[in-house]
């Protein structure tokens, strides 16, 4: 879980997005925002679902 590994402010400024937009995905991570988050951390674990 991303939120888990890191809080909310630092995906935010990862992805050069507000605190609030992260706070919103609820359970998953949008697809896009999951891709960039994978180029910034390549270890982030990976979890597919359909």
């Amino acid at each position: 879980d991303v939120l888990a590994r890191f809080n909310a402010p630092k995906i935010a400024k990862l992805l050069k997005i507000s605190r609030q937009a992260v706070y919103q995905w609820g359970e998953f991570v949008p697809e896009a925002a999951a891709f960039k988050l994978l180029e910034q951390e390549p270890t982030l674990p990976v979890k597919r679902v359909s």
